[in-house]
């Protein structure tokens, strides 16, 4: 099927007018703009089929007839299938239940839909189950494993020899995420663990795999506690003994592989990075310092093993590092995560990180000063180290249900609320909030994270941040070209925002600089005013460059 409409112009908003688009145009119904260009009458729909073919037959379903719709449960068209189903649940017979099973059991194209029907009839019984957990049709065991009867029926199905099992990986996930909603049960915990143990290069290798097992591991939690104990060789150790990272303790001439990362410096050519006496055993270790707000650190690419986890760190002091956006001195991988921050004056702490490498066979690691935001101060790294996790891996999975476990299934610690310097003028951001939800949630998110490769974020920005008058500017006259944010580049356009008054647009970047995790001084119309005044004579956007 083929949908054939084409729109000319089929955004709402913002109402062009003579600053943005050349012409005036008037704001409509539903926040839409006026224009004769929308086609709000014409469209085709084609269907495409092979020549000679002929059409389905209309299986002429009758809602009060069940037979009728019993067989439009088999009718090779999708379509009439879903419809037939449909029918059967909306009827609430009863009476078609025993039918509906029949069919389960013969299995066949009907099955999958008939099991369906009975689950919302809300008939379905522990044989029904077992019998399509038993079939040879992919779809009818997902619907019955999704289904998890709060009884044996999944585990005696599954578990065979103690392990479970499954015909695929992405099968065997949807049975963890299923038992993880029956009763805890020791004998069910008994046979995660052996599946751990069985699989563990699929399991642990596969996020999403090792996700839903870790959610099965915590509800049957006693039983893979249990099982670990009396299997006390499982856990081995946890990492390899060889550091994969040359010259961890920066003894070396110069930086080796590490290079400067530089993502956003308030005065470029103010970080310093050199090897600095100093070091945690009285060593070397490299320095990284700026007295200006700076987000930049080194970098450098290892290779590394597809579908193998690893940990990555090391040792960082701290003098006078003082957080403007930023989250201080820290480890991290490149597009993924972040060791715990550390700032103002601080002795030698270690730091580290745990990744899977996927299908890379190379990463990018950063030893980061002022991580995603920018920080001033010094601070210094030592004693860095890249481990390959091998049996560990299991190690750290039951770790995680002990943990789990023994606090009751709650957080070890709770989140920590965070302490702003710039208090929130609640009018204020009830205002911002409706215009930022209006104007610029389309391209820069709910959470301020924009899009990768596309916008972006708001969230952590400089730009944002930072000069008040550098969003000021962008919200006046636009922003054209190339921008680096975060290190990320993005190219792409933002247009004036010609619709809004001066007062509004204090409101919505105000908002945006004392939301998420941003904590930035408020914005008052009088800026925008004068902001708008002294540029009046531009008439187009501005570049990054020019910003800077």
């Amino acid at each position: 099927w083929i949908a054939d409409w084409y729109n000319l112009i089929i955004q709402h908003n913002p109402t062009p007018n003579k600053n943005s688009a050349g012409y005036d145009a008037k704001t409509g119904k539903g926040n839409a703009y006026e224009t004769p260009l929308r086609d709000t009458s014409l469209g085709r729909i084609f269907r495409v089929y092979p020549k000679g073919s002929k059409d389905d037959t209309n299986p002429k379903l009758v809602p009060t007839d069940i037979n009728s719709l019993l067989v439009g449960l088999a009718h090779p068209n999708l379509f009439w299938r879903l419809q037939a189903q449909r029918l059967i649940v909306e009827s609430r017979s009863t009476s078609a239940a025993a039918k509906l099973k029949e069919i389960v059991k013969v299995h066949g194209q009907a099955a999958i839909h008939a099991f369906y029907a009975l689950q919302g009839l809300d008939a379905l019984d522990a044989e029904t189950v077992k019998a399509a957990l038993a079939s040879s049709s992919r779809g009818l065991r997902r619907a019955a494993i999704a289904t998890a009867l709060p009884d044996n029926t999944l585990p005696a199905a599954v578990i065979k020899n103690d392990l479970i099992t499954a015909t695929d990986a992405r099968e065997l996930a949807e049975i963890f995420a299923g038992l993880s909603r029956l009763a805890p049960s020791e004998t069910i915990g008994k046979a995660l663990h052996a599946t751990l143990l069985a699989g563990q290069t699929t399991i642990l290798a596969d996020a999403t795999l090792s996700d839903a097992w870790q959610m099965a591991a915590r509800r049957h939690a006693a039983g893979v506690i249990l099982a670990a104990a009396s299997q006390p060789a499982a856990g081995g150790n946890s990492s390899t003994s060889t550091n994969l990272l040359p010259d961890p303790g920066f003894a070396g001439p110069g930086l080796g592989p590490w290079s400067l990362r530089s993502y956003q410096v308030e005065r470029p050519g103010t970080v310093e990075i050199s090897i600095s006496p100093g070091g945690r055993n009285g060593g070397t270790a490299l320095k990284i310092s700026s007295p200006f707000t700076a987000d930049a650190g080194v970098g450098a690419t290892f290779p590394v093993k597809p579908h193998t986890r690893y940990r990555f760190g090391g040792w960082i002091r701290t003098d006078k590092l003082q957080n403007r956006s930023g989250k201080g001195a820290m480890f991290n991988l490149h597009g993924g995560t972040n060791s715990s921050g550390i700032s103002g004056s601080q002795d030698w702490k270690e730091a580290s990180i745990e990744f899977s490498s996927g299908n890379q066979t190379e990463v990018l690691l950063h030893c980061l000063f002022g991580g995603h935001g920018g920080s001033t101060g010094t601070a210094f790294y030592d004693d860095l180290y890249l481990y390959e996790l091998s049996t560990g891996d299991i190690s750290a999975s039951i770790d995680a249900v002990v943990k789990f476990h023994a606090t009751g299934g709650n957080p070890s610690m709770p989140a920590k609320e965070m302490v702003r310097k710039n208090k929130p003028d609640p009018a204020i951001h009830e205002r911002g909030s409706a215009i930022y939800a209006r104007t610029c949630i389309a391209c820069h998110g709910p959470d301020g994270k924009g899009v990768p490769g596309a916008f972006p974020p708001l969230d952590g920005s400089m730009w944002t941040t930072g000069d008040p008058t550098i969003p000021a500017r962008i919200a006046l006259l636009g922003l054209q070209g190339s921008i680096e944010v975060n290190g990320l580049k993005f190219e792409n356009i933002m247009p004036p925002l010609t619709d809004l008054k001066d007062e509004e647009i204090a409101d919505v970047i105000t908002y945006v600089r004392q939301s998420w995790t941003n904590d930035a001084s408020p914005v008052s119309a009088d800026l925008i005013r004068q902001t708008r005044a002294k540029f009046a004579s531009r008439g187009k956007p501005w570049t990054a460059a020019e910003l800077k």
